[in-house]
């Protein structure tokens, strides 16, 4: 059972303060998440989500276009676009048969969102943000439960409602707003069946833990750690609350088999399509993107790796500081039921991918929404902090607290004001120079664009064609495929991301090719 807190936190000093802060936080929440919709690029893997909403697969379309005759964006954009003759059968159909690793639930309901408001960049990036909106009661209904204490959960609800993390995902074409609200939702559904366990609760979980699934397959993890709690909450015994945890998992796992089975017989391609994150990346790197992405939940500026030390480390470090100072505090005054279950939910994820990385190599820790779970539990440390410092008489030792509460929330607050403005982000990964991309070609009057499928190109196409003029025309090639003679006529000849084959087949055939855009994403062919 879960331990009630040894001593019941005073009454926020002002009820209506605490109403009014939460008020304000979630209001400005919903803004950061439907305001400014279009604006950042859509990148890569958005692009993706928009090629299976069609109810096509990156196959379909590279034997659609990739032939080496001129085609057009509005070629491009129609692998973009809602298809009269495909539904959401052909969504699901196209996940199981070529990206196994994203289950459907989000996608079925984003396309049929999209049968009825649109397909547009805007409709489809809404329907993320509607669901991202259900993290907010979750996130109050878990620091209710964890915390017995409304002041606690009123302030998890705020922090979740202005991480710019959880802004930017939440304005994202995939499945992590969603995520971030179930994992919230199975976590709160545990507690209250461990603390009034009936067949219904657990049932509730059971649900949880299916959705959860169905949304993203490493909820495993989250499964995980919560089955450690309630086994060292039960003295390592099997009692019958142990008991019911493994029949409510049972269950969950039973309905999600039939994914299962999908993802097994494609997993030759999942492991070839997720091979990247198997390139290695040294520990002092992985270290700099773990404690920048610990600041990052909490405020971002857009600083990453390229930006000088002297001006992001001090940033990182302070933030990083406060972090582990709440998490000091949540060991130290939380009962041991409170702070165990905080540092299991981020511990087992946090290692589930940072070991693999340190001892085998790779950077899967550096994705930073695999660890959506971990950094919720670091506003949940964060929560538990503000709400000491915030319930307690005044004292001289509580100042400065008081005082990096203000400075916390005021930094957030501006950096999604940031955000708002930005055309692209360190979210974007791969597609952050294609607003950049988009503007040089689209200043020529009558530009050509060849590319091919090499690496993660047709991706990047179909991305790029969302910011590509009408009055661009494409020639696009499989590897490796022989590049037939280009079409004349044009006023300027450009190559995006060619691949070395390419490269060598217009130097053989007389082109001067030139780097115009660093580092060698836009190339001039004359």
């Amino acid at each position: 059972m879960i331990a009630q807190r040894s001593q019941a936190p005073a009454a926020f000093p002002k009820a209506s303060g605490l109403t009014l802060l939460l008020a304000a936080l979630i209001a400005l929440g919903i803004v950061f998440r439907f305001a400014h919709l279009d604006r950042q690029v859509y990148w890569h893997d958005e692009a993706y989500t928009s090629l299976h909403l069609s109810g096509y697969a990156v196959p379909d379309l590279e034997q659609a276009l990739f032939t080496g005759q001129p085609v057009t964006v509005a070629d491009l954009q129609r692998f973009q676009r809602l298809s009269p003759g495909r539904n959401v059968t052909d969504t699901v159909a196209a996940l199981a048969t070529y990206d196994a690793q994203h289950p459907p639930l989000y996608y079925v309901l984003a396309r049929l969102w999209a049968g009825l408001v649109g397909d547009s960049v805007t409709a489809i990036r809404a329907v993320s943000a509607l669901l991202a909106l259900l993290a907010l009661p979750f996130a109050h209904w878990l620091g209710w439960e964890l915390f017995r204490s409304p002041p606690h959960a009123a302030l998890l609800t705020g922090l979740v409602a202005i991480s710019p993390f959880h802004s930017l995902y939440a304005q994202e074409a995939r499945e992590y707003g969603l995520w971030t609200a179930m994992v919230l939702f199975s976590s709160a559904a545990l507690l209250r069946a461990l603390r009034h366990p009936s067949p219904r609760w657990w049932a509730i979980y059971a649900l949880s833990l299916t959705l959860g699934l169905y949304t993203f397959l490493l909820t495993v993890l989250v499964m995980l750690a919560h089955g450690l709690y309630v086994l060292a909450m039960q003295g390592l015994r099997l009692t019958r609350p142990l008991g019911q945890y493994l029949l409510a998992t049972a269950a969950s796992g039973v309905l999600i088999v039939p994914w299962l089975v999908q993802v097994a017989s494609q997993s030759a391609r999942i492991v070839a399509s997720t091979a990247w994150l198997g390139q290695p990346r040294s520990l002092p790197e992985l270290t700099r993107s773990w404690l920048a992405d610990v600041g990052r939940v909490f405020v971002d500026f857009n600083l990453g790796s390229d930006d000088p030390l002297l001006l992001s480390l001090p940033i990182v470090l302070v933030l990083a500081g406060l972090v582990g100072y709440a998490l000091v505090v949540l060991v130290r005054r939380a009962p041991v039921a409170v702070w165990a279950f905080v540092l299991l939910l981020g511990g087992v994820t946090a290692l589930g991918m940072m070991l693999p990385d340190v001892l085998w190599g790779g950077h899967r820790s550096s994705i930073s929404r695999y660890l959506i779970p971990t950094w919720l539990s670091l506003q949940l440390a964060v929560a538990h902090w503000m709400g000491l410092v915030l319930t307690t008489a005044d004292r001289v030792g509580k100042r400065w607290q008081r005082g990096a509460i203000a400075l916390l929330l005021t930094a957030a607050v501006l950096s999604n004001g940031v955000i708002l403005q930005a055309d692209t982000w360190w979210t974007k990964y791969s597609s952050q120079a294609q607003p950049a991309i988009a503007e040089q070609i689209n200043r020529s009057p009558r530009p050509l664009l060849v590319s091919s499928n090499h690496g993660t190109n047709t991706g990047e196409l179909l991305s790029l064609s969302h910011a590509l003029a009408n009055t661009v025309t494409l020639v696009l090639v499989c590897e490796p495929q022989a590049v037939p003679p280009l079409p004349t006529g044009y006023s300027d000849l450009f190559l995006f991301n060619p691949s070395p084959h390419l490269q060598a087949t217009l130097w053989a055939r007389g082109y001067v090719l030139d780097v115009i855009y660093e580092p060698g994403l836009l190339w001039r062919a004359t």
